[in-house]
């Protein structure tokens, strides 16, 4: 069975709030499941974000972070770089949003941190889960307000 991933900005954002949705039902009985819907409530509007970003428009922005990156990179939906025979491949989210939105970088690391300690890990413990559920809301507020927009890096001058 394949699964196609959500491939339009709106599509993301309807996604995104449907987790959104499950994470508030799941924190509202206490249930730990819902940092893991919090993480991709934040993945998917941050998807969205990544899919109208100008910088993918420009190879010669987009190469000031990263000389391999490319415009279809704006579409990625797998969390990192996979990396094999001394090969990177195609930037994640979470590679991309490290780079282009420091902003939310931390909110959204924790969130995936979270996610995976639920999924396979000992649970939240050492997470606070209010704490998780703002960093949800920064990412999405800033999503909401089209705050994501990534700048070039300044050149170095030594």
């Amino acid at each position: 069975m394949t699964v196609s991933s959500v491939r339009t900005p709106m599509a993301c954002l309807e996604r995104a709030i449907a987790f959104q949705q499950d994470a508030e039902q799941l924190s509202a009985i206490g249930n730990q499941w819902s940092a893991v819907a919090y993480f991709y409530a934040a993945f998917h509007a941050v998807r969205s974000a990544l899919m109208v970003d100008p910088i993918f428009n420009s190879p010669e922005r987009l190469a000031l972070f990263d000389p391999n990156w490319r415009r279809e990179d704006r579409q990625n939906d797998h969390h990192q770089a996979r990396r094999g025979n001394g090969i990177v491949g195609a930037p994640g989210v979470s590679d991309l949003v490290k780079a282009l939105y420091p902003e939310i970088a931390i909110e959204y690391a924790q969130l995936h941190s979270a996610s995976v300690s639920v999924r396979y890990g000992l649970g939240l413990a050492g997470y606070d889960q209010a704490a998780l559920k703002r960093g949800y809301e920064k990412i999405a507020g800033a999503v909401k307000r089209n705050e994501l927009v990534a700048t070039a890096p300044q050149p170095h001058r030594g």
